[in-house]
Protein backbone atom coordinates (compact mmCIF):
# COMPACT_ATOMS: atom_id res chain seq x y z
CA UNK A 1 0.00 0.00 0.00
CA UNK A 2 2.80 2.32 0.98
CA UNK A 3 4.58 1.46 -2.30
CA UNK A 4 1.48 2.34 -4.36
CA UNK A 5 1.10 5.65 -2.50
CA UNK A 6 4.76 6.47 -3.12
CA UNK A 7 4.40 5.68 -6.82
CA UNK A 8 1.31 7.90 -7.03
CA UNK A 9 3.20 10.79 -5.42
CA UNK A 10 6.08 10.31 -7.86
CA UNK A 11 3.66 10.38 -10.78
CA UNK A 12 1.98 13.54 -9.46
CA UNK A 13 5.35 15.25 -8.89
CA UNK A 14 6.52 14.34 -12.38
CA UNK A 15 3.29 15.67 -13.82
CA UNK A 16 3.61 18.95 -11.90
CA UNK A 17 7.22 19.32 -13.01
CA UNK A 18 6.23 18.73 -16.61
CA UNK A 19 3.46 21.30 -16.34
CA UNK A 20 5.89 23.86 -14.90
CA UNK A 21 8.35 23.17 -17.71
CA UNK A 22 5.60 23.64 -20.32
CA UNK A 23 4.49 26.94 -18.74
CA UNK A 24 8.06 28.24 -18.53
CA UNK A 25 8.71 27.21 -22.12
CA UNK A 26 5.61 29.05 -23.26
CA UNK A 27 6.70 32.15 -21.33
CA UNK A 28 10.18 32.03 -22.88
CA UNK A 29 8.69 31.53 -26.35
CA UNK A 30 6.22 34.37 -25.80
CA UNK A 31 9.00 36.64 -24.53
CA UNK A 32 11.14 35.76 -27.53
CA UNK A 33 8.30 36.49 -29.94
CA UNK A 34 7.58 39.81 -28.22
CA UNK A 35 11.27 40.72 -28.36
CA UNK A 36 11.45 39.85 -32.04
CA UNK A 37 8.31 41.87 -32.73
CA UNK A 38 9.75 44.78 -30.73
CA UNK A 39 13.01 44.59 -32.65
CA UNK A 40 11.15 44.44 -35.96
CA UNK A 41 9.03 47.43 -34.95
CA UNK A 42 12.13 49.28 -33.83
CA UNK A 43 13.96 48.47 -37.04
CA UNK A 44 11.06 49.70 -39.15
CA UNK A 45 11.24 53.21 -37.63
CA UNK A 46 13.96 55.84 -38.03
CA UNK A 47 17.45 55.19 -36.74
CA UNK A 48 18.88 58.03 -34.64
CA UNK A 49 22.55 58.48 -33.73
CA UNK A 50 23.47 60.89 -30.92
CA UNK A 51 27.05 62.15 -30.90
CA UNK A 52 28.56 63.81 -27.82
CA UNK A 53 32.03 65.17 -27.18
CA UNK A 54 31.68 64.81 -23.40
CA UNK A 55 31.74 61.72 -21.23
CA UNK A 56 28.38 60.63 -19.84
CA UNK A 57 28.65 61.64 -16.19
CA UNK A 58 26.08 62.61 -13.59
CA UNK A 59 25.25 66.32 -13.47
CA UNK A 60 27.14 67.11 -16.67
CA UNK A 61 26.31 68.31 -20.17
CA UNK A 62 27.18 64.83 -21.40
CA UNK A 63 24.70 63.24 -19.01
CA UNK A 64 21.91 65.12 -20.80
CA UNK A 65 22.79 63.23 -23.99
CA UNK A 66 22.06 59.97 -22.14
CA UNK A 67 18.82 61.15 -20.50
CA UNK A 68 17.70 62.52 -23.87
CA UNK A 69 18.47 59.20 -25.55
CA UNK A 70 16.32 57.38 -22.98
CA UNK A 71 13.49 59.90 -23.38
CA UNK A 72 13.22 59.68 -27.16
CA UNK A 73 13.53 55.89 -27.09
CA UNK A 74 10.68 55.59 -24.60
CA UNK A 75 8.45 58.36 -25.92
CA UNK A 76 8.81 57.77 -29.66
CA UNK A 77 9.64 54.04 -29.72
CA UNK A 78 12.66 54.51 -31.94
CA UNK A 79 16.16 53.10 -32.07
CA UNK A 80 18.61 55.69 -30.72
CA UNK A 81 22.31 55.02 -30.16
CA UNK A 82 24.64 57.27 -28.18
CA UNK A 83 28.35 57.78 -28.97
CA UNK A 84 30.09 59.87 -26.25
CA UNK A 85 33.74 60.92 -25.73
CA UNK A 86 34.20 62.35 -29.24
CA UNK A 87 36.75 64.78 -27.88
CA UNK A 88 38.55 65.76 -31.09
CA UNK A 89 37.49 66.96 -34.52
CA UNK A 90 38.97 63.78 -36.03
CA UNK A 91 36.78 61.58 -33.81
CA UNK A 92 33.70 63.68 -34.57
CA UNK A 93 34.32 63.46 -38.31
CA UNK A 94 34.95 59.71 -38.18
CA UNK A 95 31.79 58.96 -36.20
CA UNK A 96 29.64 61.28 -38.31
CA UNK A 97 30.79 59.66 -41.55
CA UNK A 98 30.42 56.15 -40.13
CA UNK A 99 26.86 56.72 -38.91
CA UNK A 100 25.87 58.28 -42.23
CA UNK A 101 27.40 55.36 -44.14
CA UNK A 102 25.76 52.80 -41.83
CA UNK A 103 22.29 54.14 -42.60
CA UNK A 104 21.40 56.52 -39.78
CA UNK A 105 18.32 58.54 -40.69
CA UNK A 106 18.99 61.32 -38.18
CA UNK A 107 22.31 62.33 -36.60
CA UNK A 108 22.16 64.66 -33.60
CA UNK A 109 25.28 66.50 -32.43
CA UNK A 110 25.11 67.25 -28.71
CA UNK A 111 26.76 70.68 -28.79
CA UNK A 112 27.81 73.51 -31.07
CA UNK A 113 31.14 71.82 -31.83
CA UNK A 114 29.25 69.45 -34.17
CA UNK A 115 27.82 72.27 -36.29
CA UNK A 116 30.98 72.79 -38.35
CA UNK A 117 31.38 69.02 -38.84
CA UNK A 118 27.78 68.69 -40.02
CA UNK A 119 28.18 71.58 -42.45
CA UNK A 120 30.65 69.37 -44.32
CA UNK A 121 28.83 66.04 -44.10
CA UNK A 122 25.30 67.37 -44.69
CA UNK A 123 26.41 68.23 -48.22
CA UNK A 124 27.97 64.79 -48.75
CA UNK A 125 24.92 62.90 -47.41
CA UNK A 126 21.82 64.80 -48.60
CA UNK A 127 19.48 61.94 -47.60
CA UNK A 128 20.55 62.09 -43.94
CA UNK A 129 19.10 64.69 -41.56
CA UNK A 130 21.59 66.43 -39.27
CA UNK A 131 20.77 68.37 -36.11
CA UNK A 132 23.15 70.20 -33.80
CA UNK A 133 22.45 71.88 -30.49
CA UNK A 134 23.60 75.45 -31.12
CA UNK A 135 25.89 76.60 -33.93
CA UNK A 136 25.28 77.65 -37.53
CA UNK A 137 23.63 75.91 -40.49
CA UNK A 138 24.32 76.18 -44.23
CA UNK A 139 22.29 73.28 -45.67
CA UNK A 140 18.61 72.34 -45.81
CA UNK A 141 19.28 68.95 -44.18
CA UNK A 142 21.11 70.52 -41.22
CA UNK A 143 18.89 72.08 -38.54
CA UNK A 144 20.28 73.93 -35.53
CA UNK A 145 18.20 74.00 -32.35
CA UNK A 146 19.31 76.79 -30.07
CA UNK A 147 17.99 78.94 -27.24
CA UNK A 148 18.96 82.35 -25.96
CA UNK A 149 19.16 82.41 -22.18
CA UNK A 150 20.13 86.11 -22.11
CA UNK A 151 17.09 87.33 -20.11
CA UNK A 152 17.64 84.59 -17.55
CA UNK A 153 21.36 85.33 -17.26
CA UNK A 154 20.71 89.06 -16.97
CA UNK A 155 18.36 88.40 -14.05
CA UNK A 156 20.84 86.01 -12.40
CA UNK A 157 23.67 88.53 -12.75
CA UNK A 158 21.42 91.28 -11.37
CA UNK A 159 21.02 89.05 -8.32
CA UNK A 160 24.81 88.57 -8.27
CA UNK A 161 25.37 92.34 -8.25
CA UNK A 162 22.85 92.68 -5.44
CA UNK A 163 24.74 90.20 -3.24
CA UNK A 164 28.26 91.38 -4.13
CA UNK A 165 29.98 93.29 -1.33
CA UNK A 166 32.99 94.23 -3.45
CA UNK A 167 30.95 95.59 -6.37
CA UNK A 168 32.78 93.12 -8.61
CA UNK A 169 31.50 89.86 -10.13
CA UNK A 170 33.16 87.26 -12.35
CA UNK A 171 32.15 84.94 -15.18
CA UNK A 172 34.03 81.74 -15.94
CA UNK A 173 33.12 80.13 -19.27
CA UNK A 174 34.33 78.01 -22.16
CA UNK A 175 35.97 80.09 -24.87
CA UNK A 176 33.45 81.41 -27.42
CA UNK A 177 30.49 79.99 -25.53
CA UNK A 178 28.91 83.01 -23.80
CA UNK A 179 26.40 84.73 -26.08
CA UNK A 180 24.85 86.97 -23.41
CA UNK A 181 27.97 88.90 -22.47
CA UNK A 182 26.87 92.23 -24.01
CA UNK A 183 23.44 92.21 -22.34
CA UNK A 184 24.93 91.25 -18.97
CA UNK A 185 27.61 93.95 -19.21
CA UNK A 186 24.95 96.58 -19.96
CA UNK A 187 22.92 95.57 -16.89
CA UNK A 188 25.98 95.52 -14.61
CA UNK A 189 27.03 98.98 -15.84
CA UNK A 190 23.58 100.26 -14.88
CA UNK A 191 24.11 98.80 -11.41
CA UNK A 192 27.65 100.16 -11.07
CA UNK A 193 29.11 96.66 -10.82
CA UNK A 194 32.40 95.63 -12.42
CA UNK A 195 32.57 92.49 -14.56
CA UNK A 196 35.64 90.25 -14.86
CA UNK A 197 35.66 87.49 -17.48
CA UNK A 198 37.88 84.43 -17.79
CA UNK A 199 37.69 81.53 -20.27
CA UNK A 200 38.92 77.95 -20.50
CA UNK A 201 39.34 75.89 -23.64
CA UNK A 202 37.65 72.74 -22.33
CA UNK A 203 34.50 72.48 -20.20
CA UNK A 204 36.02 69.48 -18.42
CA UNK A 205 39.42 70.99 -17.61
CA UNK A 206 39.15 71.42 -13.85
CA UNK A 207 42.76 72.49 -13.31
CA UNK A 208 42.53 75.28 -15.89
CA UNK A 209 39.17 76.37 -14.49
CA UNK A 210 40.50 76.66 -10.94
CA UNK A 211 43.44 78.73 -12.18
CA UNK A 212 40.98 81.05 -13.95
CA UNK A 213 38.87 81.17 -10.79
CA UNK A 214 41.91 82.31 -8.81
CA UNK A 215 42.48 85.15 -11.28
CA UNK A 216 38.85 86.25 -10.93
CA UNK A 217 39.13 86.23 -7.16
CA UNK A 218 42.41 88.17 -7.26
CA UNK A 219 40.65 90.77 -9.45
CA UNK A 220 38.15 91.28 -6.62
CA UNK A 221 35.14 89.24 -7.77
CA UNK A 222 33.17 87.87 -4.83
CA UNK A 223 30.36 86.31 -6.91
CA UNK A 224 31.25 83.89 -9.72
CA UNK A 225 28.97 82.71 -12.51
CA UNK A 226 30.53 79.36 -13.37
CA UNK A 227 29.39 78.29 -16.86
CA UNK A 228 31.18 74.99 -16.74
CA UNK A 229 30.59 71.32 -16.80
CA UNK A 230 32.74 68.99 -14.75
CA UNK A 231 34.59 71.86 -13.09
CA UNK A 232 31.46 73.50 -11.62
CA UNK A 233 31.40 71.25 -8.59
CA UNK A 234 35.00 72.19 -7.79
CA UNK A 235 34.26 75.90 -8.13
CA UNK A 236 31.34 75.54 -5.73
CA UNK A 237 33.49 73.52 -3.35
CA UNK A 238 36.03 76.36 -3.43
CA UNK A 239 33.23 78.83 -2.75
CA UNK A 240 32.32 76.94 0.42
CA UNK A 241 35.96 76.94 1.56
CA UNK A 242 36.68 80.60 0.76
CA UNK A 243 33.16 81.94 1.47
CA UNK A 244 32.01 83.53 -1.77
CA UNK A 245 28.85 83.16 -3.84
CA UNK A 246 28.34 81.20 -7.07
CA UNK A 247 25.70 81.03 -9.80
CA UNK A 248 25.29 77.45 -11.04
CA UNK A 249 24.84 76.27 -14.60
CA UNK A 250 22.97 73.54 -16.52
CA UNK A 251 21.46 71.97 -13.37
CA UNK A 252 20.01 73.43 -10.18
CA UNK A 253 23.30 73.13 -8.31
CA UNK A 254 22.09 74.31 -4.90
CA UNK A 255 22.57 70.75 -3.62
CA UNK A 256 26.34 71.32 -3.95
CA UNK A 257 26.30 74.25 -1.53
CA UNK A 258 22.98 75.72 -0.49
CA UNK A 259 24.56 78.56 1.50
CA UNK A 260 26.77 79.63 -1.41
CA UNK A 261 24.76 79.01 -4.61
CA UNK A 262 22.60 82.08 -5.30
CA UNK A 263 20.65 80.41 -8.13
CA UNK A 264 21.36 78.40 -11.30
CA UNK A 265 20.68 78.72 -15.01
CA UNK A 266 18.95 75.40 -15.71
CA UNK A 267 18.82 73.81 -19.17
CA UNK A 268 16.14 71.18 -19.77
CA UNK A 269 17.93 69.54 -22.69
CA UNK A 270 15.71 66.42 -22.97
CA UNK A 271 12.83 68.73 -23.90
CA UNK A 272 14.97 70.04 -26.78
CA UNK A 273 15.32 66.45 -28.03
CA UNK A 274 11.58 65.96 -27.66
CA UNK A 275 11.04 69.03 -29.84
CA UNK A 276 13.57 67.75 -32.40
CA UNK A 277 11.86 64.36 -32.69
CA UNK A 278 8.37 65.90 -32.82
CA UNK A 279 9.48 68.09 -35.71
CA UNK A 280 11.34 65.25 -37.43
CA UNK A 281 8.34 62.92 -37.32
CA UNK A 282 5.85 65.60 -38.33
CA UNK A 283 4.44 65.83 -41.83
CA UNK A 284 6.57 68.91 -42.56
CA UNK A 285 9.75 67.36 -41.12
CA UNK A 286 12.79 69.26 -39.90
CA UNK A 287 12.83 72.80 -41.26
CA UNK A 288 16.56 73.25 -41.80
CA UNK A 289 18.31 76.44 -40.72
CA UNK A 290 18.05 77.70 -37.15
CA UNK A 291 15.19 76.98 -34.73
CA UNK A 292 15.28 79.44 -31.82
CA UNK A 293 13.56 78.09 -28.70
CA UNK A 294 12.30 80.49 -26.03
CA UNK A 295 11.38 80.42 -22.36
CA UNK A 296 7.86 79.46 -23.43
CA UNK A 297 9.31 76.13 -24.66
CA UNK A 298 10.47 75.46 -21.05
CA UNK A 299 13.94 74.36 -22.17
CA UNK A 300 15.64 76.78 -19.76
CA UNK A 301 14.69 78.56 -16.57
CA UNK A 302 16.09 80.15 -13.43
CA UNK A 303 16.30 77.92 -10.35
CA UNK A 304 14.80 79.20 -7.08
CA UNK A 305 16.93 81.75 -5.26
CA UNK A 306 18.86 80.63 -2.20
CA UNK A 307 18.19 81.40 1.47
CA UNK A 308 20.60 84.35 1.45
CA UNK A 309 18.00 86.49 -0.37
CA UNK A 310 15.80 88.59 1.90
CA UNK A 311 12.37 89.97 1.12
CA UNK A 312 14.07 93.31 0.49
CA UNK A 313 16.39 91.64 -2.03
CA UNK A 314 13.43 90.14 -3.86
CA UNK A 315 11.65 93.49 -3.95
CA UNK A 316 14.78 95.07 -5.44
CA UNK A 317 15.01 92.35 -8.11
CA UNK A 318 11.40 92.92 -9.09
CA UNK A 319 12.14 96.60 -9.69
CA UNK A 320 14.60 95.58 -12.42
CA UNK A 321 12.88 92.53 -13.88
CA UNK A 322 9.16 92.52 -13.12
CA UNK A 323 8.17 90.85 -16.40
CA UNK A 324 11.08 88.39 -16.58
CA UNK A 325 10.85 87.57 -12.90
CA UNK A 326 7.13 86.78 -13.20
CA UNK A 327 7.80 84.50 -16.17
CA UNK A 328 10.85 82.64 -14.94
CA UNK A 329 10.52 82.55 -11.18
CA UNK A 330 7.61 81.12 -9.21
CA UNK A 331 8.10 83.23 -6.08
CA UNK A 332 9.29 80.47 -3.73
CA UNK A 333 12.71 80.36 -2.20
Amino acid sequence: MRSIFRQSMIVLAAGAAAAIIIVLSMQVLSSRVMTEESNQSEASGPTVSILASDAVRDQSWGSFAFTSQVLIRDEFGIRAELYPDLTTETLREYRTAKEAEDGADLIIGHGREFASTFQTYAEQYPDVEFVSLHGESKHDNHTVYTFDVAPTEVLAMTAAALKSESGSVGVLSKSGDWRSRKQVEERLQELGTELHYEVVQDRNNTEQALEALERLREAGADVIYSRGNTFNRYVIQQAAEDDFYVIGFIDDQSYLGREHVLTSIVNNVPLVYEKIMTDYLSEAGLPGGIVELSAEDHVFYLAPFGPMFTEEDMAELKKHDTRVLRHLYNGTR
